[in-house]
């Protein structure tokens, strides 16, 4: 028996119709591949083929979702939604948040050249992005972000340039991260937004905060990410305690940005996104890192 997918481009209006037809039963959730999700893949299938959306048939033992272990090249690249406003809203992040401030946030498709930047950035990002199992399932766009305030209040807000909810599978970027406000490359939209998407895309896949934890070296996940290899690696190497909390610098090697010492986590994002943007950069002030991050993508 053959499986199916979806053949590249998509069809945008095919992908809606399919994801109406299973938001009932997902909440608005990324299907995943494993086999839990298999009526639903299904179902999705069915509707994107009735909407007009093409397909390709995979043979048994080339790729089609089964076990999640394995790497699937054929599977890793993330869909790009027409909106990112069903993450923030229905995250766990901002569930107790009011109405009033989830309505303030408005779904955007992403331009042309912002599908071109993030085309770019993925392709950078392929070596890491081989297993099944990757958190990262979509990633949507919004008008704005959700913060809270001193007090825990929430409110809708336009500096956050991008946000990993891992509850959602789902990475949103906002308007903020094409308009040219990124604080390491400011005035330039395309890179600024290119490496917003590559920052936060390492937060993916590696995990972030008290959250959940992956390895895309073996596709290994961690219920905590304080568990995780990956992380527990690149903490020895950068000079953070176990905790990633507190940074040891030096002359000769220090945290590439002012962000990057908030804690280990924004080290290891910023570093990443640096490896990609301004390698001369995080190579000079950041030896360790640059070591670190050329053997991640490099798979040495």
């Amino acid at each position: 028996m053959s499986d199916r997918r979806a053949t590249r481009p998509l069809n945008v209006e095919a992908v809606k119709a399919a994801n109406a037809a299973v938001a009932g039963e997902t909440g608005g959730r990324p299907l995943t591949m494993g086999p839990e999700d298999a009526a639903l893949r299904k179902k999705w299938m069915d509707a994107y083929i009735a909407a007009g959306g093409k397909s390709e048939e995979i043979a048994p033992g080339s790729g089609a979702p089964g076990g999640i272990k394995e790497p699937c090249p054929a599977n890793s690249s993330p869909t790009l939604l027409d909106s990112g406003a069903e993450a923030i809203v229905q995250s766990d992040a901002y569930k107790e948040c009011p109405d009033e401030v989830k309505n303030e946030i408005e779904g955007k498709p992403f331009t042309d050249q912002e599908k071109k930047d993030l085309e770019e950035v993925l392709d950078n990002y392929k070596p890491l992005m081989k297993c099944k199992n990757q958190p990262l399932k979509a990633i949507g766009k919004t008008n704005k972000g959700i913060s809270h305030d001193e007090d825990g209040d929430c409110y809708a807000e336009e500096e956050t340039l991008g946000e990993w909810f891992s509850d959602k599978g789902t990475l949103v970027l906002t308007d903020a991260a094409s308009n040219g406000e990124d604080p390491v490359f400011p005035g330039d939209s395309s890179k600024g937004f290119r490496a917003t998407a590559a920052h936060e895309i390492a937060h993916a896949l590696a995990g972030h905060g008290a959250g959940p934890g992956f390895d895309p070296r073996d596709c290994k996940e961690y219920p905590n990410n304080e568990d995780n290899p990956l992380m527990k690696e690149f903490k020895e190497a950068s000079g953070w305690n176990e905790a990633g909390d507190t940074l040891v610098e030096t002359d000769e090697d220090k945290a590439p940005t002012d962000y990057a010492k908030t804690n280990a986590d924004e080290d290891f994002a910023e570093s990443a996104m640096l490896y990609q943007y301004d390698p001369d950069k995080l190579k000079s002030e950041s030896p360790a890192r640059y070591e670190f991050m050329q053997k991640l993508f490099k798979g040495s």
